[in-house]
């Protein structure tokens, strides 16, 4: 992804540079969710939603 060079580099309006920090924090948010599943499968624990 090229999101971070073309908001640090690029003349991006700010209304643009904000949807891409939201969709940015989505996706951090469910990579740390799924790396947390993982250790807990690993640990033979689990998360119940």
């Amino acid at each position: 992804m090229m999101a971070r060079p073309r908001m640090q580099f690029e003349d991006v309006p700010q209304e643009r540079r904000d949807a891409v920090f939201r969709a940015l924090l989505g996706y951090c948010e469910r990579d740390t969710l799924a790396m947390v599943m993982l250790v807990e499968a690993w640990r033979g624990n689990s998360i119940k939603s």
